[in-house]
C-alpha cells in the first residue's frame, strides 16, 4: 500500500517520538527499541566526548537528566550530527538551565568553542588546504597589516570567562571565580591542534572588532 505524503510524515513523527522517549514512558517493539538505544547512546556519547569536563562538574545524575531532556524535548534545527553539541548548549540556554550555575555556563562555552575550532581544523586538514604562512596571530592572509586593516580568520573564537575554566588540576573540582574577567582566543595551528592565547582587555576589544 502506497502512503500519502501526510501519512508518511505522520509515520516518521511517530517513529521519531518513539526513538526520543525513554523505554519506561513509551514501550515499543524490539526493532524500534534497537534504533532507540543506538541513537540515544550515539548522542549521549558524542556529548560526553565534547563536554566531558561539564559532565564531571555537574555529576552523573544531573548530566543524565540534561541529556535525557535534550533528546526527548528539543527540536534541533540542524540535520548534521556534528552540530549536536551546539544544539545541546542552545537547549540549555533556552530552558534557563545555566542561569543558576554560572560556572557551568562558562565551562560549557569553553568546551563548545574548543570543540568547534577542533572540528573546523579537522575539516581543513581533511580537505588538504595548504597551511598559511606561520604568523603570531591567525589573521587573514590578505590583511594589510601596515594599513591596520586587521581581519581574524573565521575559525578563531574569542571568549571571556569569569571562572577559571583552565584549572585542570582536578576536572571535577569546583571552578573558582576570577578576580578579573579572563579573555582568550581559541584557534588551530597548522597541524590542526587547538591553541589558546590569553588576551589583555585592550587586545580583546581590538580583536572583537576585526
Amino acid at each position: 500500500m502506497t502512503l500519502s505524503l501526510e501519512q508518511s510524515f505522520a509515520l516518521q513523527r511517530q517513529f521519531a517520538n518513539s526513538v526520543r522517549t525513554s523505554p519506561a514512558d513509551n514501550p515499543v517493539d524490539e526493532k524500534v527499541a534497537i534504533y532507540r538505544r543506538l541513537i540515544q547512546r550515539g548522542i549521549a556519547g558524542h556529548l560526553e566526548t565534547s563536554l566531558g569536563r561539564t559532565r564531571l562538574q555537574l555529576g552523573e545524575v544531573a548530566w543524565q537528566d540534561w541529556v535525557g531532556r535534550f533528546i526527548a524535548e528539543y527540536q534541533c534545527d540542524s540535520p548534521f550530527f556534528q552540530n549536536i553539541c551546539e544544539q545541546f548548549v542552545q537547549f540549555l540556554e533556552s530552558t534557563n538551565q545555566l542561569e543558576l550555575r554560572p560556572e557551568i555556563a562558562d565551562l560549557v562555552r569553553f568546551e563548545l568553542a574548543f570543540f568547534q575550532v577542533s572540528c573546523q581544523a579537522q575539516a581543513r586538514m581533511q580537505t588538504r588546504v595548504a597551511p598559511q604562512q606561520s604568523m603570531p596571530w591567525p589573521i587573514d592572509s590578505h590583511t594589510e597589516i601596515l594599513s591596520h586593516s586587521l581581519k581574524l580568520m573565521p575559525s578563531v573564537k574569542l571568549e571571556a570567562f569569569t571562572y577559571d575554566v583552565f584549572d585542570r588540576k582536578s576536572a571535577a573540582a569546583t571552578l573558582q571565580p576570577l578576580a578579573q574577567p579572563l579573555f582568550i582566543a581559541l584557534y588551530a595551528d597548522n597541524q590542526g591542534k587547538v591553541r589558546t592565547k590569553h588576551l589583555s582587555l585592550p587586545s580583546a576589544v581590538l580583536l572583537s572588532h576585526c
